[in-house]
């Protein structure tokens, strides 16, 4: 609600606004102008976890002088002032906007909710890991991963691993999970997972490259594909918006990319070979323009290891290539993704572009895959970068893992950057063994959903699922 209040203020020499108004010159405030008071909000309804900061903007005019009320007993003379508020709640925020000829008042309600965060972990009595997470229409989630523990009753016994699926209510309480593939061996989810038209398409394998489609409550296949083209192993899968799916596939040399178009509905498969690129850690995302990208490597772990970036219409063909992004040592990608103008960023870890061992590498190009910078993030020990996101503010988000300090070991990391580049904030979840997030998501509420893998304190490692409000941050 937005209400405004017009008082008129006589001068009188002497006073606070004095008749020589020098300062309302400045701003071009002349004798009859009239103030007029208001603000934006980012959000009329925001949600935190906890403590939550809110940006004011301010766009008075006529104004030399401001005077805030923030609804919770605090006041601020500042322009465009920052304010945090302690609890949840409805607050109203007047601002007055004063200049020698009169005092606008403008007031607007701001609702501050309680953001719904939390940190589930799932699994058993063995090694257990969260590869990928998403919110479906009802607000509950899905995770899938890899799950090797049997005292999950509906767990195949007689195979080393299984897909793991877990799905869980709005506030990460188990509403079902089991696990996926009957190949002795093990079945893993190599190619990871994506959602579209509310269903889940995953591309595995099970002793053969396999792809299936089922609802998402993971109770029916739809259809499913068991070596359905002529590749070792699946590697990524994207939802394109446009409907349908892209997977990209290694051959069984390991030296020809295998691109595949898959059409949602009954899972139809046109395929592309490239020869003389690594179909291994190859990543795909969308471009601006609704076409492909396609993140690949050329080189060997053994020297010199540099991603190329390609983009191709939706019939596979090549509309451009770029190479030359990497140095003289290993840089590997894992995700990409792209911002509201188009820019690509690449994220995954530098052997190059380092200030220690490997550091977190960050790689922007133009729309047009011409490299703007390369951007680093480590300290003298390892760290690395599994998944990357842009949230509503075009910022990069990141996640994976990193050494932490004060726990001495290699913890999951989560990085927030500026649209500058620059760091805004991160944090470590972890103990004093191994542990890694692998993907994140951006949530309908502006939050993120995390998945990854925790060593628990039992010995045993577990698939972890966490959701944050929309600075990443937990309830403490």
């Amino acid at each position: 609600m937005k209400s405004r209040n017009l008082l008129l203020t006589i001068c009188l020499a002497g006073f606070l606004w004095q008749c020589t108004f020098d300062s309302l010159h400045e701003n071009k405030v002349f004798a009859g102008d009239l103030p007029r008071a208001e603000f934006n909000l980012p959000n009329n309804n925001k949600a935190c976890a906890r403590d939550c900061e809110i940006q004011f903007t301010n766009s008075s005019d006529n104004a030399v002088a401001y005077e805030w009320d923030f609804g919770d007993g605090n006041m601020s003379m500042e322009e465009n002032p920052v304010h945090t508020y302690s609890n949840p709640g409805t607050y109203t925020v007047t601002l007055k906007a004063i200049n020698q000829n009169a005092t606008d008042e403008f007031t607007q309600e701001l609702n501050i909710e309680q953001a719904v965060s939390f940190v589930k972990t799932f699994g058993g009595d063995n090694y257990d890991e969260g590869q990928k997470a998403f919110q479906l229409q009802d607000n509950t989630y899905v995770m899938l991963g890899y799950v090797e523990s049997k005292d999950i009753p509906s767990v195949n016994q007689n195979t080393d691993y299984q897909i793991y699926y877990v799905h869980t209510d709005e506030n990460g309480q188990l509403l079902d999970q089991k696990g996926f593939g009957t190949a002795e061996g093990g079945c893993g989810l190599e190619g990871g997972a994506a959602i579209n038209f509310g269903d889940i398409v995953i591309a595995a394998h099970d002793d053969e490259p396999w792809m299936f489609r089922i609802d998402p409550t993971g109770s029916s296949f739809d259809w499913e594909k068991r070596n359905p083209v002529d590749i070792r192993a699946w590697e990524s899968l994207i939802a394109h918006p446009n409907g349908g799916v892209f997977a990209a596939g290694k051959a069984e040399n390991l030296s020809t990319l295998t691109i595949a178009k898959v059409a949602i509905h009954d899972g139809k498969i046109t395929t592309k070979n490239f020869s003389n690129l690594s179909g291994s850690h190859v990543r795909l995302s969308v471009a601006k323009d609704g076409s492909l990208l396609v993140v690949a490597h050329k080189g060997s772990f053994n020297g010199d290891l540099d991603p190329i970036l390609m983009n191709l219409d939706l019939d596979l063909n090549v509309n451009w290539t770029k190479e030359n992004f990497g140095g003289s040592s290993v840089d590997l990608i894992y995700s990409a993704a792209v911002d509201s103008e188009g820019n690509i960023f690449m994220t995954g870890y530098s052997s190059s572009f380092t200030n220690g061992s490997n550091d977190i590498l960050v790689i922007k190009t133009d729309a047009n895959g011409n490299l703007i910078d390369h951007y680093n993030y480590g300290t003298a020990k390892s760290e690395l970068a599994r998944d990357i996101i842009l949230n509503d503010e075009d910022e990069p988000v990141i996640v994976g893992r990193a050494f932490n300090g004060d726990s001495n070991s290699n913890d999951a990391y989560f990085l927030k950057l500026n649209t500058d580049m620059e760091i805004k904030s991160d944090w470590y979840f972890g103990g004093d063994k191994t542990d890694s997030f692998n993907a994140i998501s951006l949530l309908t509420d502006g939050g993120y959903v995390i998945t990854g893998v925790s060593n628990g304190t039992t010995g045993t490692q577990d698939a972890l699922l966490i959701k944050t409000d929309s600075e990443g941050r937990i309830a403490e």
